[in-house]
């Protein structure tokens, strides 16, 4: 599924510096987090995204309408895109907490949402 990034995000700045102090975890295929403002209520989200040289939008293997694609994951991709960081990544988004790490490729498989 195709998703477009957001024009723009409170989170952005965030993520912007929290890539430029991880980037070689990031590159090392290392799992890299950060805590971001909790939002109260929220399951845990878990998608893939495919950060291209394409400035419009963004690949995902996410199954639901892309209007459901949370909100911080769609700004941590436009921020990797931001700062040319292209490839396969995993997300996952829990109460505030964000995890990335890069993989080889995006997977077809299952990202319904969960509780844990």
């Amino acid at each position: 599924m195709k998703i477009k990034y957001p024009k723009s995000s409170v989170f952005l700045p965030n993520f912007d510096d929290w890539i430029d102090k991880n980037i070689d975890l990031i590159f090392n295929q290392d799992v890299v987090h950060i805590a971001i403002e909790p939002r109260s209520g929220f399951v845990k989200q878990k998608a893939e995204i495919g950060i291209s040289e394409d400035s419009i939008e963004f690949d995902s293997n996410w199954k639901y309408k892309s209007n459901n694609f949370p909100t911080r994951v769609k700004a941590l991709a436009k921020a990797l895109h931001n700062r040319k960081v292209f490839g396969a990544f995993q997300v996952t988004h829990h109460a505030g907490n964000v995890t990335l790490k890069k993989i080889d490729q995006l997977n077809s498989g299952d990202t319904k949402k969960r509780r844990t």
